[in-house]
């Protein structure tokens, strides 16, 4: 992914680069990118796990905020809104793709092991451990723990995103970390595949 800019003139409102887009204001609009690109990008790989993909999606998604302004209404933040489109395309790419969700394998594990073993290994190989493991989850599963540990939005927060409600998010928040701990248990204790 390329590098992007700082923010050019952080003072200035997502809802008021909106406005000035909705105007034309090209400039209003790279400075929105730059702004979003970089988180966009995260939520939209965190869920197809493919580059390319999500560079694509990110992009296609910006298109849409180009030639469509009007779409936000201004009623929640334009950060929120924004990632919800992004999830939402990120989700259909998916779909459309049937990509298929991998396992690493082998039967249900201690959830408490695996995080007491991950924590003995370096910061570096934790974060590719991890990766591995959300491979095997859903892509709402993946997009849940994405919103919720890595970009650490509240459940209200969440709701706004995913448009599901809090009992929901709560159930399948619940299910994806139990899923996560299973996998990661099975990555830190392969000889237990073996069995």
């Amino acid at each position: 992914m390329r590098r992007v800019k700082r923010d050019v003139n952080p003072d200035i409102s997502d809802n008021t680069l909106m406005s000035e887009i909705s105007k034309g204001n090209k400039e209003a609009f790279a400075q929105l990118v730059q702004r979003h690109t970089r988180y966009a990008y995260t939520i939209a790989h965190r869920i197809v796990n493919v580059t390319e993909d999500a560079e694509e999606i990110v992009q296609d998604c910006f298109l849409k905020v180009a030639r469509n302004p009007e779409k936000f209404g201004g009623d929640s933040k334009f950060s929120t809104w924004f990632y919800r489109v992004v999830s939402n395309a990120s989700l259909s790419h998916i779909r459309k793709k049937k990509l298929p969700q991998e396992s690493i394998g082998g039967e249900h594990h201690n959830i408490g092991t695996s995080a007491s073993q991950l924590s003995l290994l370096s910061q570096e190989d934790q974060q590719r451990m991890i990766g591995l493991a959300m491979r095997c989850l859903k892509p709402e599963e993946k997009q849940l723990v994405t919103l919720y540990y890595l970009d650490e939005l509240s459940q209200d927060e969440m709701m706004e995103v995913t448009q599901l409600d809090k009992g929901t998010i709560k159930v399948k928040l619940f299910r994806a970390r139990k899923k996560l701990g299973e996998e990661l248990s099975k990555l830190t204790n392969p000889q237990e595949m073996l069995m």
